[in-house]
C-alpha cells in the first residue's frame, strides 16, 4: 500500500472507509491478528485486513470490538454477555464481578433466573433477584434457613459454626441452630 504521498504505509493505515495494518518490516497488508498501533493502542484486523468491530472469534474464545473506538471491551456487560479483564467472553462459569457471583450459560450470557435455588454441577446455589448467586450468608425461604459458602454452595448434611454459633445442615440444607453440638 502506498500513501497519498507515493510512500510505503506502515502499522494502521485509513483507506476506502476504514482502517487496515501494515507490517512494518514486511509492508504486507496484516490479516486475522491482534497489533498494536503507531498511537500505542492494539486493534483486531480480520480475514479481509480490515478493522473489527462488534463480536469476533479469535483463538477458541469470544471478545467485543467497539464499533466507535475499535478497542476491545474489557470488564463490561454488552448485549447481556460479560466480558471480562482479558476481554474475553465468559462462558459456562461462575465469574466474580462487583463482589458478587454470577454463572453464565453456553451462550456466555448471564443465567437468567431470579429468586430461586439451582442445580450446577451437583451443588446447589440461589440466585437472588439481581441475578447473583447468594455467597458467605444465610437464606430465609418459606419459613427455612439455608447457608451458602465463599463459592456459593448450600451447605448439606454438615455441621459448621458461623459467627460464633453451632449450625446443624442436613440433607436439604435446612439450618437448625444448636447450642449443644451432642444435641446432633
Amino acid at each position: 500500500m502506498f500513501g497519498h504521498d507515493g510512500r510505503i504505509v506502515t502499522k494502521v493505515y485509513q483507506w476506502a472507509g476504514t482502517y487496515y495494518y501494515f507490517d512494518p518490516n514486511t509492508y504486507l497488508r496484516v490479516d486475522n491478528d491482534y497489533r498494536q498501533s503507531q498511537w500505542g493502542d492494539w486493534y483486531m484486523f480480520g480475514p479481509d485486513g480490515r478493522i473489527v468491530t462488534g463480536l469476533k472469534e479469535w483463538y477458541g474464545s469470544y471478545y467485543y470490538f467497539d464499533p466507535t473506538t475499535y478497542l476491545k471491551v474489557t470488564n463490561k456487560w454488552i448485549d447481556n454477555k460479560y466480558f471480562g479483564p482479558a476481554g474475553q467472553q465468559a462462558i459456562s462459569r461462575f465469574e466474580r464481578l462487583d463482589n458478587k457471583y454470577y454463572y453464565f450459560d453456553a451462550n456466555g450470557a448471564v443465567l437468567n433466573i431470579h429468586d430461586q435455588f439451582k442445580n450446577i454441577d451437583n451443588h446447589t446455589y440461589y440466585f437472588g433477584a439481581d441475578g447473583a448467586c447468594y455467597t458467605s450468608q444465610f437464606l430465609n425461604k418459606d419459613g427455612k434457613q439455608y447457608y451458602f459458602d465463599n463459592d456459593g454452595i448450600m451447605l448439606t448434611d454438615q455441621e459448621k459454626i458461623i459467627d460464633g454459633k453451632f449450625y446443624h445442615f442436613n440433607v436439604n440444607g435446612e439450618a437448625i441452630q444448636v447450642n449443644d453440638p451432642s444435641e446432633i
